[in-house]
């Protein structure tokens, strides 16, 4: 009989080999071949799929030797395996390109830094021929970019030609990092190119971050500095806004100021500076602009002293007001992924009572009520640690809230608190207040999260205590599935049990609760299965499939019985077992199933079923050699007893031998927790004749044999 054993296999993923880069708006003339209209660089059209070619990633600057030698490789490869990974692109690299000349194309299509976001492909140029080269291959996008290096700091300039539009794009602000990241700027390339490219094919629209309005007039130095450092802000906070923002980023001319807006800009993000000489102070105030409708938000001022203005400053500058703007397209993006819509200003939603949340802000960031309805928001939307930051601004004018929010507050600060002992301090207020306001079942909310600081400080039995005497538990199904899952992670089932058993009664159908009651019978069974309770197993292990029905358990109800020689029942519950669908999970409890499944109709003499069900069970089998092997030699050994007048060579050529033979020669049931004495009792009881007792020697030792690697 095959004991269940569970295997982890590790794939390695092994990245590939990309290279990748730069920028060309000139002509290209001395092309001396033509890709052979046979290959398609980018495979072919076959399905929906976003096709994309990496193409060279150039660097320029200051590159030692190393980086040199290995920098571009290294960037496009991990651009390329992380594009990859989605379902809805197919990407290639340049190992899809065979000849020289569309190389030469390739290498030289983006080394000329872009004029402006978007460029047309005139006629005449190399880049008009390439955009030919990969239409007649099947490729949409061409995705490159240049790298350039001052000092430390590196800066990633994104291009994509697009095949369809005859255009050669900026999809998104350059990104920034420094040597030591090149890797996490390779993923943020990624990930803005897939946001771009599917919001690009979907019609969806982007962020055009501009330049911040200074003063008119403005007297030296800060003239001279405000038009040297535009530009700089600008590219910084748009690249900051590109690793924190999942919407496609773009940026504007500081030259070139406009009141016209793309029709595909959703955002508009920009600032207004001011410079009060009289008290030496620096003020910039973040703007959002929303195209659809038209509606404009001006955001918390940031303040700073003229005295202060250093490199420093202007890094510390940047950070802040993309910070700012960060959090306000988090509150509000719906999960859709859609910029905010005219719907969403209209109606009742986070994003509206976020929009609320900032404009109180506006005229008064200390705004307690603002800030707790801003965090929740950004709660709801997994924004842990911007969340925080609200709770916390609202702590600091809590006095101002009303008692019910101050409550709330306590609440939400113990949910995102990073340490427990915090995590349950906020938790004892809150239900203090709730208790003083008679909201009960909010008191009991604030209970179970007492608990749960508790239980994950490593104090199980206070944790439970804390739960047991919570007024009115034996009508709180919350709190008692609460309560049910820490007793079974004290490894106490038996308890468990009875309580998730009272949460069932609240509500019957309670998938959390089933699922938990499932889980402590199960555990009860395994316990009772390894002491030798086997009775006691049954039950169990048939209680926890009355409220989770699973292959598992069948399983092991059938080991159960059939150590109690109950082979019948045992076969009952391993033809439940094998009826329910399999996934990759739990293949290897299936094979498992079907072997144990035919050793009991071997056992109980029931060759024609034995054989019936050998040929469903090879077939499930085909593609595990060494469970197959088995199924075939247990099907052989039934068809021998079965017709005991039948030559060796007539059963040879039976279906069971003709499966035993199709199984690679690798295959073997030492892979295998495999005990064969129940077969082999049976054959040496059963079997007498010489001959017939050679051919299962023969049989025992090619499925005995050492296994070998199979291809």
């Amino acid at each position: 009989m095959w004991r269940w054993q569970m295997k982890v296999r590790c794939i390695s993923l092994l990245g590939v080999l990309a290279a990748g880069c730069a920028w060309f708006c000139g002509s290209l003339t001395d092309a001396q071949s033509a890709e052979p209209k046979s290959f398609k660089i980018c495979g072919a059209p076959s399905n929906a799929k976003i096709r994309v070619l990496v193409g060279r990633f150039p660097y320029f600057g200051d590159f030692d030797q190393n980086l040199r030698n290995n920098f571009d490789q290294l960037f496009a490869a991990n651009v390329e395996y992380s594009l990859s990974q989605q379902a809805d692109f197919s990407v290639f690299g340049l190992t899809s390109v065979s000849s020289d000349f569309s190389r030469q194309l390739i290498e030289k299509a983006f080394n000329i830094r872009l004029p402006s976001a978007s460029v047309r492909l005139s006629e005449s140029s190399g880049a008009e021929q390439l955009r030919t080269e990969l239409a007649a291959s099947n490729c949409q996008y061409l995705l490159g970019g240049r790298i350039s290096r001052e000092g430390n700091v590196l800066n990633v300039e994104p291009y994509v030609l697009d095949v369809e539009s005859r255009s050669i794009e900026r999809p998104f602000a350059p990104l920034n990092g420094d040597t030591q990241s090149v890797l996490k700027l390779a993923d943020a390339f990624a990930a803005q190119t897939l946001t771009y490219l599917r919001r690009k094919g979907a019609g969806q629209r982007a962020v055009e971050v501009r330049c911040l309005t200074w003063p008119p007039a403005l007297p030296e130095p800060f003239e001279r500095a405000a038009r040297e450092l535009s530009t700089l802000v600008r590219d910084q906070i748009a690249s900051s806004l590109a690793v924190t923002t999942k919407l496609p980023i773009r940026t504007s001319s500081c030259s070139q100021l406009s009141s016209k807006f793309d029709a595909d800009i959703a955002v508009v993000v920009t600032g207004n500076v001011s410079v009060r000489l009289a008290d030496s102070q620096f003020e910039v105030q973040p703007k959002v602009m929303l195209m659809q409708p038209s509606y404009e938000r001006g955001l918390a001022p940031l303040q700073y002293k003229i005295a202060s203005l250093s490199v420093s400053f202007f890094s510390k500058l940047t950070s802040e007001f993309a910070a700012e703007v960060s959090e306000f397209l988090i509150a509000v993006t719906p999960a859709s992924d859609d910029v905010l819509s005219a719907q969403v200003v209209s109606g009742r939603s986070d994003e509206r009572a976020a929009l609320e949340a900032f404009d109180l802000l506006a005229k008064d960031p200390a705004n307690g009520s603002a800030n707790l309805g801003l965090g929740k928001v950004l709660l709801r939307k997994q924004a842990a640690d911007l969340a925080r930051f609200r709770f916390l601004k609202a702590k600091e004018s809590q006095d101002s809230l009303t008692p019910v929010d101050r409550a709330e507050l306590n609440m939400a600060l113990g949910s995102v608190a990073k340490e427990q002992e915090e995590q349950r301090e906020y938790f004892v207020t809150a239900r203090r207040l709730y208790l003083e306001l008679s909201r009960n079942a909010d008191a009991a909310r604030a209970t179970r999260g007492i608990a749960s600081a508790l239980f994950q400080e490593g104090k199980k039995s206070e944790a439970i205590l804390e739960m047991r005497r919570q007024p009115g538990l034996e009508k709180d199904l919350a709190s008692l599935r609460q309560l049910g899952i820490y007793l079974r992670l004290s490894e106490k089932d038996l308890e468990a049990t009875k309580v998730l058993l009272s949460a069932l009664e609240l509500k019957p159908n309670d998938a959390e609760a089933r699922d938990q009651l499932a889980g402590a019978y199960e555990t009860l069974g395994r316990k009772d299965f390894v002491a030798g309770r086997y009775t006691d197993a049954r039950e169990n292990f048939g209680l926890a499939a009355t409220y989770h029905e699973s292959g598992v358990l069948f399983y092991l109800t059938g080991l159960a019985a059939a150590q109690q020689g109950d082979y019948r029942d045992a076969a009952i519950q391993y033809e439940r077992m094998v009826k329910l669908p399999s996934d990759a999970a739990d293949l290897t409890v299936a094979a498992s199933g079907w072997l144990n499944l035919l050793e009991c109709y071997l056992i109980m003499g029931e060759y024609d079923l034995l054989e019936q069900r050998g040929q469903d069970a090879s077939s499930f089998l085909r593609w595990l050699p060494d469970a197959r092997l088995l199924a075939s030699y247990i099907r052989i050994v039934g068809s021998l007893l079965a017709q005991p007048e039948k030559s060796i060579e007539s059963l040879k050529k039976e279906p069971p031998y003709r499966d035993f033979e199709g199984v690679p020669d690798g295959a073997s049931a030492q892979r295998f927790d495999w005990s064969n004495e129940q077969v082999n009792g049976i054959i040496a009881k059963k079997v007498t004749d010489a001959d017939r007792i050679q051919f299962v020697e023969e049989l025992r030792g090619r499925v005995w044999r050492k296994p070998k690697v199979l291809k």
